[in-house]
């Protein structure tokens, strides 16, 4: 199955691309992957594909939807660019095991997409999988957007800016460690798999990509849900980066309160608190801060 679908596909992408029948635009960040082994590559790296349901966004000219349906996965496929949109259809639209939706993945604040993911949990009787090049400009977004769906995908696959992945992936201490690790981090288990350099694309981006795993919690409710002033404690903090945790929640809480919390911990900067500290933070002083707020 490897490569039945994908390299006619490729090959013709590529002559598409240099008769200019399709072309890259900027405004949806479209870089494109055309070769096969780093195609099947992220592809496989979801696990067994045959009869999964995987959604992906930002298709483009549709060689990790090619790589996909070569893996036995049935694709829903969601791209912004009628043009994109109108070729995949072309190219894959007598596939049983194929979609395609020309719409914005955030589109309604995201409530489209979370309809797909209840709708596949719903006919599949499991969450699907998420397997995507995402443009750059929406990647950290639609992550939190995932992974604290009602309904996440069970696992995730994603290439995105190797800084992100980073971000991502920090630890505490790490001076790359920000709202965006916490947001994914508090829902999520996630690893790099590995990276891929600006020559891999079309057109070469200015930045080196990576790919990462996603995994998310599969929770009846996420700690954002259990604990309604975290996300708001989280900026309040990350806001002030550079002060201690101290200065920040003294906007928030009063001094009595200020006071009964641990001083070393209050000494600290936000990125050198680890996820279970913020977790107890929130549970010991969000009930206060929604009190005073």
């Amino acid at each position: 199955m490897n490569g039945e679908r994908l390299r006619p596909h490729l090959a013709r992408v590529r002559q598409e691309l240099r008769a200019q029948s399709l072309l890259p635009r900027k405004r949806f960040g479209q870089h494109f992957l055309l070769t096969p082994e780093v195609l099947l590559r992220i592809a496989g790296a979801a696990g067994d594909l045959h009869g999964r349901t995987v959604i992906e966004v930002g298709s483009g000219p549709g060689g990790l939807t090619a790589a996909l349906l070569d893996l036995g996965a049935r694709v829903v496929a969601l791209e912004v660019d009628p043009d994109f949109a109108e070729f995949l259809e072309s190219c894959f639209g007598d596939d049983e095991g194929f979609e395609i939706r020309c719409q914005d993945a955030r589109q309604e604040g995201g409530q489209a997409l979370n309809q797909l993911l209840e709708e596949s949990c719903r006919q599949d009787g499991r969450p699907p999988l998420f397997v995507s090049n995402l443009p750059y400009q929406i990647a950290s977004v639609l992550l939190v957007d995932l992974v604290r769906a009602p309904t996440p995908p069970e696992q995730m696959v994603v290439t995105i800016q190797a800084e992100v992945a980073r971000r991502i992936l920090a630890p505490p201490g790490s001076p790359e460690r920000g709202l965006l690790t916490l947001l994914v981090g508090l829902c999520a288990e996630s690893k790099r798999l590995f990276r891929l350099t600006p020559g891999q694309f079309t057109p070469p981006p200015k930045v080196s990509s990576a790919v990462v795993q996603i995994r998310p919690r599969q929770e009846t409710d996420s700690p954002f849900q259990r604990l309604p002033r975290l996300e708001a404690l989280l900026k309040a903090a990350f806001e002030g980066r550079r002060k201690m945790l101290r200065r920040s929640l003294a906007r928030m809480i009063g001094p009595d309160i200020l006071a009964t919390l641990d001083p070393e911990l209050l000494t600290r900067r936000p990125q050198e608190i680890n996820d279970q500290e913020w977790l107890a933070l929130a549970a010991t002083v969000g009930p206060k801060i929604s009190s005073q707020k």
